[in-house]
């Protein structure tokens, strides 16, 4: 790597925490009314707006230096939005791996629920980089009946970019089907007017869910009434794909009728990973599990899967499941929200958050717990998670956090890697998370995305509840929990800057401690993987100290130009300083 190329990442990487003691969460928006529903990609947050009382807006902003400005602004109510691309990292800012403007070009597409014509149809609107292209809201179906649930994928990457929506549609009034329609960059349909029929059988369909599947079409997975769960891969002309059923493939077997609330995952080979809550043990929500399938792209059940789906967790009581995100190796971790030890419903929640990582090929990967790895299971209740595959084989999850059956709620968020484990250099008594918010007044509906290499977690925020209603705030996270708001607990030891820095060799950093202790230092990657250990549990006394790295890894081999964090633990306390090192 040029050196310029690598002083424009570090900046990149650097400046989202670079005040990392002091710099508080901000606002995205404080205004009169409600914002809720935060949505976020590529470092831009969207939002529903209240500040006009005859209506919910569409509003959006750029992080941190962005001024909130609306984005659909129209009578009556839009709501019940998604965005595409979803937030995943494909490039070295977690951007498109296409960052040039591309003239007349749509770099997002918006989809919501508008209710202007005195009926919930859908519209779309795409944000471009511009070049004199004009961005304006677009019908997409306007059939008789309430359309709802919309989701959007990019189903195809500029200069030709398509997107696909799916949605839930009543316009025969009795039935609730799912339809879909293919656009192109300037919102045109592709299809049918209103959209093509995915799945008509009578009754209603519920949870949709989408995934574009990297050739075109699209994979779509629903909730089908008395039948469970159903997936249908459509082409870019909007049919079945070769191999699917007409109103798609059922998947939970015997016990469907009990089975809901699916999500899904690409596998990387073509096919599709899903996971889903069963109620197949009793039939009661009280006892509820989660269960697996992994579907090919022909449509036919993976080889050593089981035809009904593969059990991800029995445990007792019930588990509810948050999120499915890719190991980017064939398989899918899911989260969920656990109710195992789940006491006094009335008085105390307690549920807590689990997750597990499942291979392709159905087995549980290693380093994690068979029964789930525990993310968080501090008293009281943990809700409302939300999960984002971290760039690897690992997964970044927020939550709201209680401290009390009465408190409100705060927002915290772990990461863990591709083995199950918690990063090295993650902060010292941040096993159950570290705090993202926990300010006064209620802080709920987590929202995780990306800016740079960092985690972007937004949510929506009472602490000015009775002045301006419910705001946005956002924070960044970095791979090892460190927090814009600081670390989670004041650190009981002093760690300089890194000398030089950047560095072309090595570098040393003087270590200050208030009294002995027990010291760990180690140096890590950008990813979080430890590349050295320079002291190792070792007990020092109180003073004055010097760190010193030669810029080898473990096996004494001279690491690569790159960016490497220097952690030090000293008992319940930990630091993080960055070094560039430049070859």
């Amino acid at each position: 790597m040029k050196p310029f190329a690598l002083l424009l990442i570090a900046l990149c990487v650097t400046a989202p925490n670079a005040s990392a003691e002091t710099y508080p969460s901000w606002p995205v928006v404080v205004a009169p009314g409600d914002q809720t529903n935060p949505r976020h990609t590529w470092g831009r947050v969207f939002w529903t707006d209240g500040r006009d009382s005859s209506g919910t807006d569409l509003y959006l902003s750029t992080v941190r230096s962005g001024t909130p400005e609306p984005f659909v602004a129209a009578p009556q109510w839009q709501y019940d939005f998604d965005v595409a691309p979803d937030h995943v990292p494909s490039g070295p800012c977690g951007f498109d791996p296409h960052p040039e403007p591309v003239p007349n070009t749509a770099s997002m597409m918006l989809v919501w629920v508008d209710s202007r014509s005195g009926d919930l149809d859908l519209r779309v609107k795409p944000y471009g980089f511009a070049y004199g292209w004009s961005a304006v809201d677009t019908p997409l179906c306007s059939a008789p009946g309430f359309q709802s649930d919309p989701r959007i994928v990019r189903a195809a990457i500029s200069p030709d970019t398509s997107w696909i929506i799916g949605w839930l549609d009543r316009r025969n009034g009795t039935d609730r089907n799912v339809y879909a329609q293919r656009i192109n960059n300037q919102s045109v349909a592709q299809w049918a007017t209103d959209g093509v029929p995915v799945c008509t059988i009578a009754g209603f369909c519920s949870d949709l869910e989408m995934v574009a599947d990297g050739s075109g079409g699209a994979y779509l997975v629903w909730t089908q009434e008395g039948a469970g769960i159903r997936v249908q891969r459509i082409t870019d002309a909007g049919t079945p794909a070769p191999g699917w059923p007409v109103n798609g493939l059922p998947l939970s077997g015997a016990t469907a009728a009990t089975a809901a609330q699916p999500r899904i995952v690409l596998d990387g080979g073509g096919g599709v990973l899903i996971a889903w809550n069963d109620l197949r043990a009793t039939g009661s929500p009280a006892d509820a599990d989660i269960y697996a399938q992994h579907v090919t792209g022909s449509g036919a059940v993976a080889s050593g899967w089981p035809v009904d789906g593969l059990p991800v967790t029995t445990a007792f009581q019930d588990q509810s499941l948050a999120g499915l995100v890719t190991d980017n190796s064939g398989g899918a971790i899911a989260v969920w929200e656990d109710g195992r030890n789940r006491q006094y419903e009335e008085l105390s929640p307690n549920y807590d958050v689990r997750a597990l990582r499942i291979t392709g090929a159905g087995t549980v990967a290693p380093g994690w717990n068979a029964d789930g790895t525990v993310v968080c299971d501090r008293p009281f209740a943990q809700s409302n998670a939300t999960a984002i595959n971290d760039g690897a084989a690992g997964v970044y999850i927020a939550w709201e956090d209680r401290d009390g059956p009465e408190l409100a709620p705060d927002i915290r968020a772990s990461h863990l890697q591709g083995d199950g484990q918690l990063p090295i250099t993650w902060p010292a008594g941040g096993e159950d998370g570290v705090v993202i918010c926990d300010v006064a007044g209620a802080q709920t509906m987590p929202s995780v995305g990306y800016m740079c290499n960092f985690l972007l977690v937004a949510w929506v925020d009472e602490r000015n509840a009775a002045t301006t209603g419910k705001d946005i705030y956002a924070v960044s996270m970095s791979p090892f929990g460190r927090v814009d708001v600081g670390d989670i607990r004041p650190a009981a030891l002093a760690l300089g800057a890194p000398r030089p820095n950047p560095a072309r060799v090595g570098s040393s950093t003087h270590l200050d401690l208030p009294e002995a202790t027990t010291v760990e230092a180690s140096i890590a990657d950008l990813a979080g993987r430890r590349v050295t250990t320079l002291v190792g549990g070792e007990r020092w006394e109180a003073g004055a100290h010097e760190l010193r790295w030669d810029g080898r890894d473990a096996g004494g081999s001279t690491v690569p130009t790159g960016i490497y964090f220097l952690h030090v633990r000293t008992g319940a306390s930990s630091a993080v300083r960055r070094i560039v090192l430049m070859r």
